[in-house]
């Protein structure tokens, strides 16, 4: 078959080129017939007859196509730039239909085609012999013209888009899964009161002479339990360092004893010093017995 086909081929349009054979089955609907078209559903299978061609490519934009099942129209010629619906050109309005939609779906159809058809399908008995033709042109336009895929560029676009969308899916999923890194943790330097100290003391500034005072700080200065001036006085005193088991050397000084019970006696004891602890449960009572003393010691 595919001989008779080629030689009828090489008869009408030479045998310069590359010329390739294929083939196309019939079908038929087990269930469903004429339902297809409209969207229902079908149960169709593959026949073993069906329909052959032999193809070549141009290098024009001629359409030069011929069926040995209507040698009496000849060949029938378009282009691939008129590729409308002709009443008058029959048949070839069938494969004029599948380089029309392959165009619209972005498919490069940019040179004409020869092609020789044999089918072995009976026409008009509902086995799809026109079917058989649309599909055996697809595959051939697919072949000549080196379609990737049987796909059209919207296909293509929509499967490279899907893939790109789950790929930056599985990136968000790991981003969120994956626990952002420990910051280095700040070496602890310890605490070292002397350095503190000596920042203290380079950087301490007296206080300039003859502050005056606010309203505030003289009302703290007069019901102070101390003054200020009696606190710089004790500067010019002696100081008296003592351990717990006090010195057996007598101190050349008077120590006064304050009584704290309430009498507000002062007893002067020589020449020893007489230590009393004290049971401070009354905190109010004790602060008004030193403002005592201070106003007795003025």
């Amino acid at each position: 078959m595919k001989e008779k086909i080629r030689t009828k081929f090489e008869e009408l349009f030479g045998n310069e080129g590359e010329i390739k054979e294929y083939f196309a089955p019939g079908r038929v609907n087990l269930i469903g017939e004429h339902t297809d078209y409209n969207g229902g559903h079908v149960f169709p299978c593959a026949l073993t007859m069906g329909t052959y061609a032999v193809a070549r490519k141009r290098n024009d934009n001629k359409i030069r196509l011929y069926s040995m099942n209507f040698e009496n129209l000849g060949i029938l010629e378009s282009t691939i730039d008129d590729l409308k619906y002709n009443k008058n050109e029959d048949w070839i309005n069938y494969p004029k239909s599948m380089v029309w939609a392959l165009k619209e779906d972005g498919f490069n159809i940019d040179r004409g085609f020869d092609i020789v058809y044999l089918g072995t399908i009976p026409n008009g008995a509902g086995l799809s012999s026109s079917a058989s033709i649309e599909v055996l042109t697809g595959f051939v336009l697919k072949d000549l013209f080196g379609f990737m895929y049987s796909l059209s560029m919207g296909d293509y676009f929509f499967f490279i888009g899907t893939f790109l969308l789950i790929v930056l899916f599985i990136y968000i999923i790991y981003l969120l899964k994956t626990e952002p890194e420990e910051l280095p943790k700040k070496k602890e330097e310890k605490f070292d009161i002397s350095k503190v100290t000596k920042n203290l003391e380079e950087n301490y500034k007296p206080a300039p002479p003859n502050i005056k005072l606010t309203s505030y700080e003289e009302e703290q200065e007069n019901n102070a339990i101390i003054s200020y001036d009696e606190l710089v006085k004790t500067r010019e005193m002696n100081v008296v360092t003592y351990d717990d088991n006090f010195s057996n050397t007598e101190p050349d000084l008077d120590i006064k004893k304050i009584d704290l019970e309430g009498t507000g006696k002062i007893k002067i004891v020589d020449p020893k010093i007489e230590v009393k602890l004290i049971d401070y449960e009354k905190e109010e009572e004790f602060l008004k017995v030193l403002k005592d003393l201070q106003s007795k010691l003025s």
